[in-house]
């Protein structure tokens, strides 16, 4: 869950945005939307905590946060799935290993028990770590 509460945020001595509030429960999508300028990419970057907040909080609870930078060095032979999991780079990597286990475990019987406490393993990790809602 993200709880921002009475975020301010000021350049030159002017409000680019104040007394911002809302909660983001977990499992909820969200957009922001504005005109360039306005302050989307600064709210975001505070919420991460890579800007500092002029005035106000920002709580994170039960979960992690990852998003793509807006600058972002975007490699145009991979889709926007690919590119979404590359803000999550442990989650990727286990969700491949559990794809690489779930195809072994079709065309190899002899190894069966090995790899399904394998597969076991990785799912616990997985979930421990919130990766069931990033597909969305």
């Amino acid at each position: 869950m993200i709880v921002v509460e009475n975020l301010t945020k000021q350049f030159a001595g002017r409000d680019l945005f104040s007394t911002v509030s809302f909660t983001v429960s977990s499992g909820e999508k969200i957009g922001v939307v504005g005109p360039n300028g306005s302050g989307k990419t600064t709210l975001l970057k505070m919420i991460a905590g890579d800007e500092p907040l002029s005035n106000g909080q920002v709580n994170l609870t039960g979960g992690q946060l990852a998003y793509l930078h807006q600058e972002a060095d975007v490699e145009l032979d991979r889709t926007l799935n690919d590119e979404m999991w590359t803000a999550l780079p442990e989650l990727y990597s286990l969700k491949n290993l559990i794809d690489q286990i779930e195809d072994a475990l079709i065309l190899e019987e002899l190894n069966a028990e090995s790899l399904a406490a394998d597969l076991n393993r990785a799912h616990e990790r997985f979930r421990v770590l919130g990766g069931q809602g990033v597909d969305a």
